[in-house]
């Protein structure tokens, strides 16, 4: 049987998983970007065009970002509290 996972160990978790994937998400778009204004899409696109494109899901990934920091911070609080609770 496994053992129990406690809320503490669930938000590190989520926390850990939303940065990775925001970290992944800024960097591939933020590459496709530096590939888009320098390659040949000027015909096709303009530049604002991709840009335009590209704004909600480095929005989404911003948001990612901050939620997995602030889920891993109020991991890291609860625990702390429950190892050292406050004196009554």
């Amino acid at each position: 049987m496994g053992a129990a996972v406690t809320e503490g160990d669930l938000l590190e978790q989520a926390g850990k998983t939303l940065i990775l994937f925001a970290s992944i998400a800024l960097v591939t778009l933020l590459a496709f970007l530096f590939l888009a204004m320098f390659s040949y899409v000027e015909p096709y696109y303009s530049i604002p065009q991709v840009v335009d494109g590209l704004v909600p899901a480095v929005a989404l990934s911003v948001v990612a970002l901050i939620v997995g920091t602030v889920a891993l911070v109020a991991s890291k609080i609860t625990s702390v509290t429950k190892i050292n609770p406050p004196p009554q």
